[in-house]
């Protein structure tokens, strides 16, 4: 019989590829909250940084990929011109 593990004990690959997507996802929308600096760039740098930064997941990928498995491994693919 498997050996059941409580929910405070996993770890899931899924969910901490998840929370990454959520992270970068913040951090193109407000990159001001993430960004530390020696003074050097100037406040019109950041604004022009938070309307251009853009960020997408291209792929994720989970092992092994079955129905009602918990995966061992996951993966995420942002695009190079993240």
């Amino acid at each position: 019989m498997p050996e059941l593990f409580q929910m405070s004990m996993r770890q899931d690959p899924m969910v901490a590829a998840a929370e990454q997507i959520v992270l970068m996802e913040s951090l193109c929308k407000h990159p001001e909250e993430y960004l530390s600096y020696d003074g050097r760039c100037s406040d019109s740098s950041i604004k022009s940084l938070s309307s251009s930064l853009v960020c997408t997941v291209g792929e994720i990928s989970t092992w092994p990929s079955a129905s009602n498995v918990i995966p061992g491994q996951a993966s995420d693919e942002f695009p190079k011109s993240c």
